[in-house]
């Protein structure tokens, strides 16, 4: 079991190395090893040692494969002609214009001039805004824009790029043109799947939950809104609308069940001895393909796999032993498992309740129900508490009332609606109108159900939980001691849980002030805190099919600071990479004061804030520190990046300077009326480093020593432009940071200038060079 342990645990680990270990070496090593152990004999260090070092040759092997199938740099953002497989049913997202996104396979990548030409590419993400009706399993001829995994690189913010790689992505971009399509012929395991949710869901439509309903049933989840998804995580209850060990389990137990009736009446013994086993695995399987065999889904059939090819074989192991077995399957079929959290939410999940509940069932039979009742009780809350820490690990939104609501909704989901929705799909496959009533059934019950998780809602008060890493390690400790009989300490147990609930205190000083910009990608976000005050300049953009930045990065990077309430937001204007994100920040974030550049085109929705121009020459005083708003003459009438607000923070050395979207002829204005005040030791480029704006002149007045450009990586817009930062260096610039390339960037200021510079930095993957990515070189 070590040795197993031992193998899995160098290939997964193997995945957070910065460069992939070069595999000639890790054979060569492998060899050597063994050779040794054959002339010198077994020694269990030189086992572990050879089992350590087979783990990372495989690891290697894996990575140098994945590399190969990357997009190459040099063809990010470039025309390409290609012919795909679309190998997923094309998702239509909410919006203006037609938008679908969809998985595809790349057939053959034409007039490739690039070194190295790939002569293979990998999984493809793709996004196409058009009016043609594509289907899965349709071939396609198009011109697209790709780009290498990518995503925001912020504290908090969920690490898209990585998640694209380790999903098996090669690149992300959208289709520009179609020249031939295709229809598919149908026929795979595919297609038949999404023929079946297609007919699900009309079936489904009229039924109040029918979006839930489809979820457990196909672990199809496109047709859920977004005021239903808030709600299930507000309540922790999103988890149980993902197919994963709760539902294969159960499906599994069924399947056992119904094997054990059959091996009563079966005369081979061998065959009565293995038929439970073989049903279970059997009726997993099916339910798995219902699903899709998502990753969560497979884990758990790998889990499952391990326990049932032991019942097989007649082998009795120890759940520690199948557990380990499990490990090693997983990480040999998936090397990246370990960037992914519910790798370790599933191990956790099971190694808590082995641990917790050894020796379980060796207490007397007479009290085995009574006892048995209780145990999936107290397996609730102790999976709730183990699991605390590391969902705030990873960032995921935890609910107080997550334990009560799992309380009440666990047993109505295992208990009677999978059950329902199972058997009311197997009678609608044989044409039985049975399937009407239990479909009507499971939707009442879950109108009931929602009914409580809404009562929950409106008594509960959120609760503001710590997620720095000081807090998560000691919560984890406090965890373990709690969920082992037998352990003492349990009084300082809940101290260290505690820490959780104790907000962070990282506020600068009087007379300091700390600017971050956030990477939002092509848009805008910069937080400005004080000792006791936080102003937030814009938001961020959104996106067609309700993506949007303030979810993604700036409510997240908001809730790592223990941010709550936001005393002022500045809406520059109102394009859409600025404003774009203003309503959900609002939905989820208290804003006390709002300053907007131009006029709001609708009123702000869940706010109640004062709002008024900033076009005013409005200024004030938090905490020590200076805030003015720089305003040319007549900017009220003024509209699009015209109408921007310029914010100036700060005093003396230490001023910075935010001058929205606004293009030279502003920029000349302010020179003649704020020329004293344009000097900034740090400034945000305007109009992200766009051409049209950062005139020499500007540059000159303004005289900063560290310019930050907010702009996407790879955008079609190529901002920052070249000129402006040859402007900046030319001048004085000592520093500069491309948010889209390297990240958020955090600066401390005061009067004496720039006392602290931190940019958020997370490590790099093997997946990445950095040095080939940054635009922006000091």
């Amino acid at each position: 079991m070590l040795s197993w342990m031992t193998t899995a645990a160098a290939i997964l680990i193997s995945g957070y190395l910065a460069r992939p270990l070069p595999l000639p070496l890790c054979l060569a090593a492998c060899c050597l090893l063994l050779l040794y152990r054959v002339i010198r004999g077994r020694s269990q260090l030189v086992g572990l040692l050879l089992a350590a070092l087979m783990g990372l040759t495989y690891a290697s092997f894996y990575a140098e494969y994945r590399l190969l199938h990357l997009l190459p740099y040099n063809l990010e953002g470039q025309d390409l002609q290609v012919k795909i497989d679309i190998t997923s049913q094309p998702q239509q997202r909410a919006g203006g214009r037609p938008a679908y996104r969809f998985d595809a396979r790349v057939v053959s990548l034409f007039d490739c001039e690039a070194t190295p030409c790939p002569s293979y590419l990998g999984k493809l993400r793709l996004n196409y805004y058009g009016e043609q009706a594509l289907n899965n399993g349709d071939t396609v001829d198009a011109i697209v824009r790709l780009k290498r995994p990518k995503g925001y690189l912020s504290k908090g913010a969920f690490d898209y790029g990585r998640w694209l790689f380790v999903s098996g992505y090669s690149a992300s971009g959208y289709v520009r043109q179609i020249n031939q399509h295709i229809k598919s012929g149908g026929g795979s395991t595919l297609s038949w799947r999404d023929l079946e949710i297609g007919s699900l869901k009309e079936r489904l439509s009229d039924y109040q939950n029918g979006d839930v309903m489809l979820a457990l049933t196909f672990g199809d989840r496109s047709s859920m809104s977004s005021e239903r998804w808030q709600q299930l995580s507000a309540t922790g209850t999103s988890h149980l609308l993902a197919i994963s060990g709760m539902h294969i389990g159960l499906v599994a137990f069924w399947g056992y069940l119904l094997g054990r009736l059959f091996a009563g009446i079966s005369i081979n013994s061998a065959v009565a001895i293995r038929l439970p086993t073989i049903t279970a695995m059997c009726f997993a399987l099916i339910y798995g393909a219902m699903a899709g065999f998502a990753l969560p889904t497979q884990r758990a059939l790998m889990m499952l796999a391990v326990i049932c090819l032991a019942q097989l074989s007649l082998r009795k192991i120890t759940p520690w032993h199948g557990l380990s077995l499990a490990l090693l399957a997983v990480a040999i079929i998936d090397p990246l498992a370990a960037h992914k959290p519910g790798f370790y939410l599933s191990f956790a999940a099971v190694c808590f309740l082995f641990w917790r509940f050894q020796g379980f069932y060796s207490y007397r039979r007479e009290n085995s129900y009574l006892r048995f009742s209780a145990g999936l009780f107290e397996a609730q809350w102790l999976l709730g508490l183990g699991l605390l820490p590391l969902l705030l690990a990873w960032q995921f939104p935890v609910a107080p009332l997550s334990m009560p609501a799992n309380l009440i909704a666990i047993p109505i989901i295992a208990l009677l609606v999978l059950p329902l929705l199972l058997l009311s799909y197997v009678l609608s496959v044989f044409q039985f109108t049975a399937a009407e009533y239990g479909w009507q059934l499971a939707d009442y019950v879950l109108q009931g159900l929602f009914l409580c998780l809404d009562l929950l809602q409106r008594t509960v008060a959120p609760v503001t939980i710590a997620t720095s890493s000081v807090a998560v390690l000691a919560a984890l400790i406090g965890a373990v001691i709690l969920l082992r009989r037998g352990l003492p300490g349990k009084g300082v147990a809940l101290v260290l849980m505690s820490v959780l609930f104790l907000r962070p205190v990282n506020t600068p000083p009087a007379g300091h002030y700390v600017l971050r910009v956030l990477d939002v990608g092509q848009g805008l976000a910069v937080l400005i805190s004080t000792r006791n005050h936080h102003l937030l300049f814009d938001a961020g953009p959104d996106f067609d099919g309700g993506f949007n930045t303030a979810d993604a990065v700036v409510i997240p990077a908001l809730r790592q600071l223990g941010v709550t309430e936001i005393d002022a937001l500045v809406i520059s204007h109102n394009d859409r990479d600025h404003a774009g994100a203003v309503t959900p920040l609002l939905r989820h974030i208290t804003v006390a004061k709002v300053y907007r550049g131009e006029a709001a085109e609708t009123a702000l929705p869940f706010s109640s804030a004062d709002s008024s121009h900033c076009h005013l020459q409005q200024s004030w005083q938090w905490d020590g520190v200076d805030f003015r708003f720089l305003s040319p003459p007549a900017s009220t009438s003024k509209t699009g990046n015209a109408a921007s607000c310029v914010l100036s923070v700060g005093q003396g050395s230490g001023r910075s300077l935010i001058p929205g979207d606004i293009s030279s002829l502003e920029e000349a204005v302010l020179g003649q009326m704020w020329q004293q005040e344009l000097k900034s030791a740090v400034i945000v480029a305007p109009h992200h480093g766009s051409k049209t704006s950062s005139s020499q002149v500007f540059i000159a007045a303004v005289s900063p020593s560290l310019v930050v450009y907010s702009s996407g990586y790879k955008h079609a817009y190529g901002h920052p432009a070249a000129a402006v930062m040859e402007r900046y260096r030319r001048a004085g610039a000592a520093s500069c940071w491309h948010t889209g390339s390297e990240g958020s960037i955090a600066v401390e200021l005061a009067p004496q200038g720039i006392v602290l510079l931190q940019p958020w930095r997370r490590g790099s993957y093997f997946w990445e060079q950095p040095e080939e990515q940054a635009k922006c070189k000091n």
